[in-house]
């Protein structure tokens, strides 16, 4: 297992639709909008476009059934800032907050399993088929899971991890830290 770190002073996420990837033509708008008092804090998509996840700054998990904008599910108890992730397919959901509590979902919203890792989650990834699952720490500390939430490892970095992605096959995992 390779681990790779980043420090970055500042993360920029954009997205951009491509209704024809070949000559680069951009198709973009407003897809659907929903009034809620919290606000995303971060998502991730299925790599069918079929189902969303959204994690809010009030603690909350929703999973869409994107096709019919509706919400199939929503989990509420991860503190506030809640980090998600999916699988390729969205038969698993991973998500974590200032709790410090790691779930990891299966596509109707039942809890697989639950980690506490004592500090605050501040970054999410799984792999494609849901293997592995990485969690970057405000404290520092990065982790990964199995699919069964036995613990794989844990390893510390200097400062908070703000970023994290894992490799396909989960043999590698970047991490962007902060520094003060």
């Amino acid at each position: 297992m390779k681990i790779c770190w980043l420090s970055l002073l500042m993360l920029i996420p954009l997205v951009i639709t491509l209704a024809n990837p070949v000559t680069a033509q951009f198709q973009y708008g407003l897809l659907f909008e929903e009034s809620r008092s919290n606000i995303a804090r971060s998502a991730d998509i299925t790599k069918d476009g079929m189902y969303l996840v959204v994690g809010t700054t009030d603690g909350e998990v929703y999973f869409y059934d994107i096709v019919n904008w509706r919400v199939l599910w929503k989990f509420s108890d991860l503190g506030s800032y809640v980090q998600v992730a999916t699988s390729d397919d969205g038969s698993h959901i991973v998500a974590g907050g200032s709790s410090g509590v790691v779930y990891l979902f299966d596509r109707n919203g039942n809890v697989l399993w639950s980690r506490n890792i004592g500090s605050e989650v501040y970054a999410i990834d799984i792999t494609p088929d849901a293997s592995f699952i990485v969690v970057g720490a405000e404290n520092g500390h990065v982790y990964m899971f199995d699919r069964q939430g036995n613990t794989l490892w844990e390893t510390k970095v200097e400062f908070g991890v703000w970023s994290l992605k894992i490799s396909t096959d989960g043999t590698r995992v970047v991490v962007g830290n902060t520094w003060s």
